[in-house]
């Protein structure tokens, strides 16, 4: 079916009023002549493709709605990479005094439900009384999302062990001895020495970069969504950053010789099923990621509901999978006495004032507000800006950001600054990353074509292909609450 498409221009400033009246004039003529045609053709159309057809204009289309959206976006990615770092540096902590990453997961993941439906309680209670608990998107999809993350989650806690993934191919803090585990996104790792207070080379992430790749394929799959040729080179120039703060990894053998530091980090696997398993445990994060995408574009699933909900399937998960802490070679429980010991161990450190565990209470909190506020950002930021894309995208600015964290503190979070000839490299690299993150969301907001504005202005109708009907949605000068429009 043949298209007319209107081009407006701009009357230049020097045309005089009796210049602009005949433009004018053939303009209205033509918009005239363009509705009439319009009309004529829904009338046109049979009853039985009439379907087929809609008229939809978004809002979000207009340069002013643009302009917000990326300012959102610039803030949204802020608020998610402070609490991505704050829940890396966290984690790690917390995991310390766990003999058994899993049971460190299984014991703190039990609140994560609790604390979203509650945040659940006061949206409702104070901004939008409308809230219904029950989740609009399918079940099977929300089942999938936080099946999806809790995979993601038990394949790190078993394969994260840096007697079993080397930790240069990681991203985590640990030490030999007591940080045995890390079990979720630790985004930066401490060496031995680094605990009795020297501090040498940092190790960053290889393997975890991988979340970017897997989100774009697996986004084009299930979402038919590409990315731009602008989007593709601040992608590039993200993983130059990334390379960039891996220079001073070739040097760390060296350094270690040099220093008489005992240094095993630079040690081959001993099994290689243990990096692929850590590599392929990025799949399933960067599934539920374009899936939480699905949610909320297609089925506009209310994000709270939606991610209590998920958290809720996440914490099943982890009691359904309790049986792979006693795989051979894989989990860590020797039994179920020992598997019962480190449950004991664990209630006792977060509920009892054990002097074997400190001050692991407060870590959990630290972790458990973080790890909400990380990921009610990580899906506003799917809703509101690039999609799953640029949430994976966003958190690679942690690693750097984490390695400066602890240089400027101890293990035990004192102020103890000391900078080496590395950290120009991390400097260097959140230079070329910081921008690039940006412009990438930047870019694909501005990605969609100009007509989609003038068509709303002058007409206000646009014909779309669809499977609901017609629909008009009319110029709006409302403005609505804008907790309501994020959630």
């Amino acid at each position: 079916m043949a298209t007319s498409t209107l081009k407006y221009k701009r009357f230049p400033a020097h045309k005089s009023e009796s210049e602009k009246q005949p433009l004018l004039k053939r303009s209205r003529k033509r918009r005239t002549s363009v509705t009439a045609s319009f009309s004529a053709t829904l009338e046109a159309i049979p009853e039985n493709r009439a379907k087929s057809f809609t008229t939809e204009i978004k809002e979000e289309d207009l340069p002013g709605k643009r302009r917000k959206k990326i300012i959102l976006s610039i803030f949204l990615t802020l608020l998610t990479v402070l609490s991505t770092v704050t829940f890396g540096i966290s984690v790690p902590l917390y995991v310390a005094s766990f003999k058994d990453g899993f049971i460190a997961i299984l014991l703190v993941a039990f609140w994560f439900p609790p604390l979203f439906f509650f945040q659940v309680l006061l949206f409702k209670l104070f901004i939008d009384p409308s809230i219904v608990l029950k989740s609009s998107a399918p079940w099977s999809n929300v089942f999938m999302v936080g099946f999806a993350i809790a995979l993601n989650g038990i394949m790190l806690a078993y394969t994260s062990d840096p007697n079993r993934t080397p930790p240069y191919l990681q991203a985590r803090i640990f030490h030999p001895i007591r940080m045995k585990d890390l079990s979720f996104f630790s985004p930066m790792m401490i060496h031995e020495d680094m605990i009795k207070g020297e501090k040498t080379q940092f190790v960053y992430a290889i393997l975890q970069t991988l979340v970017i790749p897997y989100t774009v394929f697996i986004r084009y799959l299930m979402l038919g969504k590409g990315i731009n040729v602008k989007q593709a080179l601040c992608l590039l120039t993200l993983f130059a950053g990334i390379l960039i703060s891996l220079l001073p990894q070739f040097t760390i053998p060296q350094t270690a010789a040099a220093t008489n530091v005992t240094n095993d980090v630079t040690r081959p696997a001993k099994e290689w099923y243990f990096p692929f398993t850590y590599a392929l445990s990025y799949l399933p994060l960067a599934f539920g990621l374009t899936l939480m995408e699905k949610n909320t574009m297609v089925h506009k699933a209310n994000t709270v509901v939606y991610i209590a909900w998920a958290q809720v399937f996440l914490y099943g998960t982890y009691i359904l999978l309790f049986w792979t802490d006693f795989l051979p070679k894989f989990g860590y429980a020797n039994g179920t006495q020992d598997f019962a010991n480190s449950v004991k161990k664990g209630l006792a450190c977060l509920y009892t004032n054990s002097s074997d565990c400190k001050s692991v209470l407060p870590t959990a909190i630290v972790f458990m507000i973080s790890y909400c506020i990380s990921n009610m950002c990580n899906i506003l930021l799917i809703k509101h800006a690039q999609g799953a894309i640029y949430v994976a995208v966003s958190t690679a600015l942690v690693m750097p950001l984490g390695t400066i964290f602890w240089t400027l503190f101890t293990p035990d979070l004192k102020w103890q600054p000391q900078f080496s000839s590395s950290m120009w490299f991390v400097v260097l690299a959140l230079i070329i990353m910081v921008p690039s993150t940006f412009l990438y969301s930047i870019f694909g907001n501005l990605s969609s074509p100009k007509s989609a504005y003038k068509s709303y202005q002058h007409s206000q109708v646009r014909l779309r292909r669809s499977s609901r009907g017609y629909r008009t949605i009319p110029r709006s000068n409302s403005s609505p609450n804008l907790y309501k429009v994020l959630l």
